[in-house]
């Protein structure tokens, strides 16, 4: 079996009870860098819906995305959850891919990164059509951001936990204030969160190192279960506000 294939297997097995009355399926867009799954809503057939593109963090998905999956089906949503080393190279794969499925709405296609993936998803270019990125280490992403010369036109989240060392909030607010100017960005911290709070717990492990988001080392992780619950309540209803065809995206709050 192939690395992709193995990924797409793997993938689908980890996704089968992800959502309820939803079809997970295998999603590879003839691109073998990137694989995925699908999670589709129980939506009528022929129905048109928005879409979420999910991205791992540095070292890809880890059980993180499961919750918000659960939650983004459930506000009627398309989910793929993509298995990629690139990320950002994948989401702009993931998304040419998805506008072109007859199931999902045009122009409705939203981005949700962890971490690097979060980092991932404000540097994608366009055409996006929102962007919720959870603590993507803001330390210099507005000069990279500035160098990369992403103009980020679509809505904004950024989720991050206050004792977050990566994603410290002056460096945060400083960053959303930038993004503002030309789209409407907003901030929330969870509170007594450091960073990756999302991240299931493995049992007795305990508290882990990952790869910060920019690269430069490694930062310490905890999951914190109200911090997820948080978390996932406020991604699944903003991103449901933000794709939907009722309203100008551009204003929602």
């Amino acid at each position: 079996m192939s690395g992709v294939a193995a990924a797409i297997a793997a993938a689908a097995g980890a996704t089968a009870a992800h959502a309820d009355g939803g079809r997970p399926e295998p999603f590879q867009p003839g691109n073998p860098a990137v694989a995925g799954v699908l999670s589709l809503p129980s939506a009528p057939a022929g129905e048109r819906m928005p879409a979420v593109v999910i991205l791992p963090d540095a070292l890809g998905p880890d059980g993180r995305a499961d919750a918000y999956v659960l939650a983004l089906n459930a506000a009627g949503l398309l989910v793929l959850e993509v298995h990629a080393e690139a990320v950002t190279e994948a989401a702009a794969v993931a998304v040419q891919a998805l506008a072109r499925d007859p199931r999902v709405l045009p122009g409705r296609i939203g981005l949700l990164g962890f971490g690097a993936g979060g980092r991932a998803a404000l540097l994608a270019g366009d055409p996006i059509a929102a962007r919720a990125a959870l603590y993507p280490g803001c330390i210099g992403l507005e000069a990279e951001l500035a160098r990369q010369e992403a103009a980020i036109a679509s809505p904004v989240l950024l989720l991050h936990g206050d004792r977050d060392a990566a994603n410290p909030r002056a460096a945060c607010a400083e960053l959303v204030s930038a993004l503002a100017i030309r789209a409407r960005a907003e901030r929330a911290e969870i509170a007594g969160a450091g960073y990756a709070w999302d991240r299931p717990g493995l049992g007795p492990e305990g508290p882990a190192l990952l790869p910060r988001p920019d690269g430069a080392g490694r930062i310490r992780a905890a999951h914190d279960p109200r911090g997820q619950e948080d978390s996932v309540a406020r991604v699944a209803a903003w991103m449901a506000r933000a794709l939907s065809t009722a309203g100008d995206a551009s204003r929602v709050r």
